[in-house]
């Protein structure tokens, strides 16, 4: 068997414009790395708050060769960066981790645990780069590999050399045979550790596995139209994994929520919680209200920020209680500012005059895990060596949550 090859470098994933802020986003065409990039060098960008000095630990520059294939581990301790089909791991300080990777058409996803990269090759069973820089076989052959939310099984949909489905099938991952799910069936994702998948062809099932034992439930049936098509990208959950973000058919997309499907936002979701998120209410009429706190399996509001898009910008990325926004209405985001949602402690965000944000994927900023961390690249002002080798992009970690 061979993998249907994907280049969708982690999270933004199974729900298009559904944002994971608080793990990771990306998408968009197939990476490139930058070859033979050069280190940043000099600082370039700092945090103004409104009344206060801001610390000098809340930027930091990091001394990594540049590229825009940049992303941190769901935990935010770890940045996996792609040079050509060369990847390596970094820590926050820019210490790099272990051995680097480099394939042959090969392509990769953080494992949502943040405990390693999945590697698919080209030909080959499914790979783990672990957080040492380690590789390991899984002995499963699967496109768009899922990790269940305990850690302990890979799911994913089996093709062949020609494209076709074979079916769904899962592994545990300290090794062993895969499991076949369904002949024809497609893997679509882990929820609470179940394995959600379809038994093939049109006007298939919907079912869950739990892999230790029991048998397949029903969850409903699909019609002719609803059925899951090949796998395009690794599947959404919540943070706490109770709901999957499903797509049925050509833009069909559904919520699971415990046994039950429901109609998926298709707006971003910016997670605050267990599986809350932080979103503008609707108006009657007009533009969006307030940024609320809304639980998504009950569609309640949680909280009222008293914070709307006019008066704190537009979202960016959202990490813990802080939230990077923009109240530019031009293709450049510029300036930013970082808030507080809670306490409404807000500071501007202050890079070079002129500057220009490189897309980290495709989009300006991203989320460093949940505790106020961000990461940008500023390509307005690179550093031109002495040696006259080509400049480099400027990578930056904001930690907002040092502003106050």
């Amino acid at each position: 068997m061979k993998h249907m090859l994907y280049r969708v470098p982690i999270r933004l994933l199974g729900v298009p414009l559904l944002v994971l802020a608080t793990v990771l986003v990306a998408c968009g065409p197939s990476p490139q790395g930058i070859a033979g990039a050069t280190s940043t060098a000099s600082t370039v960008a700092t945090i103004v708050p409104q009344s206060s000095t801001t610390p000098e630990q809340a930027i930091e520059q990091l001394s990594i060769p540049a590229t825009k294939y940049l992303y941190p581990s769901p935990d935010g301790t770890l940045l996996l960066a792609q040079y050509d089909t060369t990847i390596k791991l970094y820590t926050l300080g820019g210490q790099e981790v272990g051995s680097s990777y480099t394939g042959g058409g090969d392509v990769w996803s953080l494992l949502t645990d943040s405990s390693g990269v999945f590697i698919s090759q080209s030909s080959g069973p499914l790979l783990i780069m672990d957080r040492q820089g380690q590789i390991h076989s899984t002995g499963l052959d699967v496109s768009y590999p899922q990790l269940s939310q305990n850690g302990q099984w890979i799911g994913g949909t089996a093709i062949d050399g020609n494209g076709n489905v074979i079916g769904a099938e899962i592994v545990a991952r300290s090794g062993a045979s895969a499991r076949v799910l369904a002949k024809g069936g497609i893997f679509l994702g882990w929820q609470s550790s179940r394995a959600i998948y379809s038994s093939g062809g049109y006007g298939s099932a919907l079912y869950a596995l739990v892999p230790d034992g029991g048998a397949p439930l029903f969850l409903a049936q699909l019609s002719s139209d609803e059925t899951p098509e090949e796998p395009i990208q690794p599947a959404i959950n919540s943070p706490d994994g109770e709901l999957l973000f499903l797509q049925r058919g050509k833009d069909q997309y559904r919520m699971l929520v415990g046994n039950q499907l429901h109609q998926a936002p298709l707006g971003p979701l910016y997670w605050v919680g267990p599986h809350d998120i932080l979103t503008s209410t609707p108006l009657p009429s007009g533009p969006s209200g307030d940024y609320v706190v809304e639980d998504l399996a009950t569609g309640k509001v949680v909280s009222d920020t008293s914070m709307t898009p006019s008066s704190a910008g537009s979202i960016l990325a959202v990490s813990g209680d802080w939230m990077v926004t923009s109240t530019s209405d031009t293709n450049q985001v510029l300036p930013l500012t970082v808030v507080n949602y809670k306490t409404k402690a807000s500071a501007a965000v202050t890079l070079n005059p002129n500057s220009t944000l490189t897309d980290i994927g495709i989009l300006p900023v991203v989320a460093v895990g949940n505790k106020g961390t961000f990461l940008t690249i500023d390509t307005t002002n690179p550093v031109v060596t002495s040696n006259a080798r080509p400049p480099s992009s400027v990578i930056v970690i904001i930690t907002a949550a040092l502003v106050g």
